[in-house]
């Protein structure tokens, strides 16, 4: 069974950076992104944080809910104008020539549609799909998807949109590819990149031989179509547009894109930095330190760089202080250059890591790992992978995690990863489902429906509100803190964390109703757990991801197998370990192996001492952090310790 953490699509790392935003108080949907929360005496207004003071604010209308002015505390809208509408914490133009939400309006001005990725409501506004969907028939459920974006298709096993095979555009499920992005060909159902020596045509239909030097497209064998940037086709050869080539005239040095007749070149633009000037041609160097455009002359700037910017009038350009920004302000960096990731926000350094698709870092421990990749990959383990139904189904950032992965700050951990990088040890991870959740967290986090959630600058979640140091509840978690002792009304206190019951949370799954005193009293019909009468957990039977109890006789049922088992038995349910290495294997087969790959052949042993376990290791896992559901505390640290001598 999959469970998810969470309830909601969550506002998270604003990429690029928005001006005065929250730390993670920026949503995505589509391919827009907006600030929910500024910083203090700063507005929401159209997606952007605007002064209190500022014009924009007094046009949108902006006030408290009672419609009392703002002051220097206030960060988010609570009533807006008449032509505008709140949507997240923010007032929107409801015009949907301007709107960033309404892509139709009603006479009355309400929306009548929303844009991709929302769906109108009765109000008039617009509520949020779930992340996956670009439309959808209810908000904020992965089930509900009407349609997905390109690069992602329906599956309706998993009810959500699910990424495309590596390289697809389009397809019909994760074996079947329809169209192929650009430079890659159709086979039969996957991508491929055309071979050393080959390159595409400008349709992706077919690789034709080629050894016209520069040439990046070909229409034939040897028939190029279409060059790399600085060259011009000109009868299957790509000629430089700067440089001298034999039989040709008028190439102009530093000239960045030219046009071809008759063998005479004319430039049409210079390379950053330079001002194409008129007869003979020439590109001239601007003057100015850091130019990037000066059309009027070379000594007036009107671009910088990329790694600079602007500053007084004639503009100027200096330098951003941070090595590796791509745009910056006098105080701050705002993004950082194509392949380096930020840090921190505000933005403190631009990172290599040596993985391009990451967008940005966080410090974890003493490791910098990567919590927001582009839109084709997410992060597991810390770094980028493809996005996969087998661990995390969101672009981006993680709002869940599958198959014995652990949820951490937008990102899926396994269990060695997780204890290795201080995220939580591994004598306090536990199973429930197949989702990895933390029983004690590092200083300073504590766990909120099994993921470790940092108690400072988490204001948007109030984390310090919902888990208490004390069994009375009144003293609140600190940056000390590391577990939870009581939780506030609507949690249960399970496994040293709390947890909520509503939504696609991890807690929904084992418990629907909460009494007053943070005990849960009941739970669905078939659960990862079993609920006791004093509000307690027991793990299923060995083997079993769900069971039931009868509630005359007490006998407990399997209903099916859980992670590292599959159902042996030719009618009913016997649930035998799967290959070593193995979460799935269905009929005894193994497809997926523990860190979330595909089989294919054998699975990659687990890291450092683990890589002793043997056979049926990942299932005793299973049963390991099962038990200590049940308090044994101690037994996965044994099982680690002592299963690989």
């Amino acid at each position: 069974m999959e469970v998810k953490a969470r309830a909601a699509p969550a506002p998270a790392a604003c990429s690029p950076a928005i001006a005065n935003c929250g730390t993670n108080k920026c949503l995505k949907f589509g391919s827009t992104q907006v600030c929910t929360e500024c910083a203090e005496g700063y507005v929401p207004i159209n997606g952007n944080c605007a002064s209190k003071d500022d014009s924009s604010v007094t046009a949108a209308g902006c006030t408290n809910s009672d419609e009392s002015a703002l002051d220097d505390t206030s960060q988010t809208c609570e009533k807006c104008g008449n032509a505008f509408v709140l949507f997240q914490g923010g007032c929107y133009a409801k015009d949907p020539a301007t709107s960033l939400i309404c892509a139709t309006s009603t006479e009355n001005g309400k929306c009548a549609s929303c844009k991709d990725g929302l769906l109108v409501n009765a109000a008039g506004s617009c509520d949020l799909c779930d992340p996956t969907c670009k439309t959808c028939s209810e908000k904020e459920d992965p089930a509900k998807c009407e349609t997905c974006y390109e690069g992602y298709y329906f599956d309706s096993n998993a009810k959500t949109c699910t990424a495309c095979p590596t390289n697809c555009a389009t397809c019909t499920n994760a074996n079947t590819c329809q169209t192929c992005k650009a430079g890659y060909l159709l086979g039969t159902g996957k991508c491929d990149a055309c071979a050393s020596g080959y390159l595409p045509d400008a349709n992706n239909a077919n690789c034709y031989s080629c050894s016209v030097p520069n040439c990046v497209q070909a229409s034939a064998a040897n028939a190029c179509s279409k060059c790399g940037p600085g060259f011009i086709i000109d009868t299957d050869k790509c000629v430089s547009c700067s440089n001298p080539t034999t039989g040709y005239t008028g190439n102009v040095q530093n000239c960045a894109v030219c046009t071809v007749s008759n063998k005479a070149l004319t430039c049409t633009k210079c390379n950053d930095g330079f001002k194409l000037d008129g007869s003979p041609q020439t590109c001239t160097a601007c003057t100015v330190t850091g130019c990037k455009t000066c059309d009027t002359d070379v000594a007036t700037c009107s671009e910088c760089l990329e790694g600079y910017y602007p500053t007084g009038t004639p503009i100027t350009c200096t330098k951003c202080s941070i090595d590796g920004c791509s745009t910056c302000t006098s105080t701050s960096c705002t993004a950082c250059k194509t392949g380096l990731a930020s840090l921190g926000t505000p933005i403190s350094a631009c990172l290599d890591l040596q993985d391009p698709e990451c967008q940005q870092a966080e410090k974890v421990g003493s490791n910098d790992v990567c919590v927001q990749c582009s839109q084709t990959h997410a992060p597991v383990d810390g770094k980028c992978v493809p996005i996969s139904s087998a661990v995390c189904t969101t672009p981006s950032t993680c709002t869940s995690c599958k198959n014995g992965f652990m949820l951490y700050s937008g990102g899926c951990y396994s269990t060695w990863k997780a204890a290795d990088l201080g995220i939580c040890a591994r004598s306090r991870q536990s199973l429930v489902g197949d989702a990895l959740v933390c029983g004690e967290c590092s200083a300073g986090f504590v766990p909120i429906d099994g993921s470790c959630r940092p108690v400072s600058g988490s204001v948007r979640t109030n984390i310090n509100t919902i888990c208490f140091n004390d069994a009375t509840g009144t003293t609140a978690a600190n940056k000390d803190s590391r577990s939870c002792k009581a939780c506030r009304n609507g949690y249960f206190l399970f496994n040293g964390g709390c947890y909520p019951t509503t939504g696609n949370s991890v807690g929904a799954s084992i418990c629907t109703n909460v009494d007053n005193n943070g005990k849960c009293t009941a739970a669905p019909t078939g659960a990862p757990l079993i609920l006791n009468s004093d509000g307690t957990f027991s793990p299923c039977p060995t083997g079993c991801g769900m069971c039931q109890k009868d509630a005359t006789s007490g006998d407990v049922t399997c209903s099916s197998c859980g992670l590292g088992y599959y159902n042996s038995a030719s009618s009913g349910i016997t649930c035998t370990a799967c290959p070593s290495g193995c979460t799935s294997c269905p009929g005894g087969k193994c497809d997926l192996c523990w860190d979330g790959s595909s089989f294919n052949g054998t699975c990659p042993p687990p890291p450092s001492s683990s890589s002793r376990l043997s056979g049926g290791a990942i299932a005793g896992i299973v049963i390991a952090v099962l038990l200590v559901l049940g308090g044994l505390g101690g037994f996965l640290g044994w099982w680690f310790g002592c299963r690989g001598k």
